[in-house]
């Protein structure tokens, strides 16, 4: 048996600071038997409002994907996830010089890719013992931001404690190399 959710929504915010915030939200399922596929995105062209930690109201697109798929065993779960991140920056207004060359808010356009690895224990008659592994890689467009390369390792809990949400933590440990 298979079902399916689709949900899509896109708003603007028209604030009183001359601006238009505008996001594309979309996400959707498919459920099997033993098995289920889950995807959404929130795609945003957007400002900073004054007062923020970006106070010089920098345009700006980002994107967040992730996609995740999992199958479910009798009390273990192994789900497989990635994630894709956007950021461009939508001026060419100075940020300050490195090596006497100016640069620009351009040069922290970047892209993330990472996979995860998880599992999802049942012990318990409530909450679920988590274990995952991720990997991912942050690259720069210009090439005058170092790349890196991550690993994380992290284990929690997530469960339904209460009868209309569903809480997850993660705690854990991370290495990043720098290129």
């Amino acid at each position: 048996t298979a079902s399916y959710i689709v949900d899509f929504e896109m708003f603007a915010d028209n604030s009183d600071q001359n601006t238009v915030n505008q996001t594309l939200d979309a996400e959707g399922a498919l459920n099997f038997n033993d098995w289920r596929v889950q995807a959404d995105t929130t795609f945003r062209y957007f400002e900073n409002r004054t007062g923020s930690e970006d106070t010089a109201r920098v345009p700006r697109a980002s994107d967040l994907t992730n996609v995740k798929v999992i199958y479910d065993f009798n009390k273990l779960d192994v789900g497989l996830n990635y994630d894709y991140r956007y950021e461009n920056y939508r001026t060419c207004h100075a940020i300050g010089t490195d090596a006497g060359q100016a640069l620009t808010y351009q040069y922290l356009d970047s892209n993330e890719h990472s996979g995860e690895v998880e599992l999802a224990v049942q012990f318990w008659p409530k909450p679920e013992m988590l274990f995952s592994g991720r990997h991912g890689a942050l690259k720069y467009d210009t090439g005058k931001k170092s790349n890196s390369e991550y690993y994380d390792i992290l284990t929690g809990l997530r469960g339904q404690f209460f009868t209309k949400g569903e809480i997850e933590g993660k705690i854990g440990y991370r290495t990043q190399n720098y290129r």
